[in-house]
């Protein structure tokens, strides 16, 4: 498509300048869209720049990964898919430093160390707090319902109970992960005929677009 915009839609334009005539207002409309179109990728590549330098400055501010994550997890689709993702990285994690002997606690302050999106991290500290005064594990996961399914608070409350929450980590990380997969597999099972169907359109609305002063000018003749 850049290619389409930046090198075919000039050279119909230079053919149709020499030919004279007035163009429909189709091709008229992707012409000037072509001729917009390098203002149009200068300023693109500008906001890209303005974004990866904020990032770079304000990057470790709590106040940016806070709002970051929260625009982040209100991405349709994609942030249920961002939070699974984690939540299986989470129960994975810590099955594997609880069930080596890795006391919980420790093992979530290791954690906050290694899962470095905000509000999982944020829930990390504020679960060791909980921790140290004698909270139940799954009763502090219980406050961060934005982030920790009731099913999964649930079934750690059980695990930590009976005392099998090594168990019920390493259950709830095949889970997620499973589901995770499956989502994925359905996403791109529709994203890939609907990105071929869709990038078929425009170039096709392009192509008829420049085509179709020549076709009005063979009827013209005929």
């Amino acid at each position: 498509l850049v290619f389409m915009l930046a090198v075919v839609v000039p050279m119909f334009e230079q053919v149709y300048v020499r030919m004279g005539g007035e163009l429909p207002g189709l091709t008229r409309m992707v012409i000037a869209f072509s001729s917009a179109f390098p203002v149009f990728l200068f300023i693109l590549g500008c906001l890209s720049l303005c974004l990866i330098g904020i990032k770079t400055i304000y990057g470790e501010r709590d106040f940016f990964q806070k709002t970051t994550s929260r625009m982040l997890l209100k991405i349709p689709v994609a942030g249920t898919l961002i939070k699974k993702d984690h939540q299986a990285r989470f129960c994975k994690l810590l099955y594997l430093l609880y069930s080596a002997g890795v006391p919980l606690l420790h093992s979530l302050e290791l954690l906050a160390g290694i899962i470095r999106f905000y509000p999982f991290r944020r829930s990390f500290e504020s679960i060791c707090e909980g921790l140290k005064e004698g909270d139940l594990f799954a009763d502090r996961l219980a406050a961060f319902p934005d982030i920790y399914d009731l099913k999964m608070v649930t079934l750690f409350r059980v695990g930590e109970e009976t005392n099998c929450l090594d168990k019920v980590l390493l259950k709830q990380s095949e889970d997620i992960t499973a589901e995770l997969e499956h989502r994925l597999k359905q996403l791109g099972a529709m994203l890939e005929p609907a990105l071929v169907v869709g990038i078929g359109f425009i170039v096709a609305f392009i192509l008829i677009a420049m085509y179709l002063p020549i076709f009005k000018l063979g009827t013209t003749i005929h």
